[in-house]
């Protein structure tokens, strides 16, 4: 699954470890229960747990 954000404004600075941001907000923004599976659990396979977040670079314009 992808997900693109948009930011709109002037002078938007993010910092270079930004991830933790982009998490929090996603997060913040989906049904509680499925963030409380994703950040406590996750999906366990061969007894090893995936929270299955990963980043790309942010693209600016």
């Amino acid at each position: 699954m992808h997900i693109a954000i948009e930011f709109e404004g002037e002078n938007l600075l993010f910092p270079i470890e930004y991830n933790h941001i982009v998490q929090g907000f996603i997060y913040r923004n989906i049904d509680a229960t499925l963030a409380s599976f994703l950040h406590d659990k996750g999906f366990v396979s061969k007894g090893r747990s995936f929270k299955l977040f990963t980043f790309s670079r942010l693209l600016g314009r």
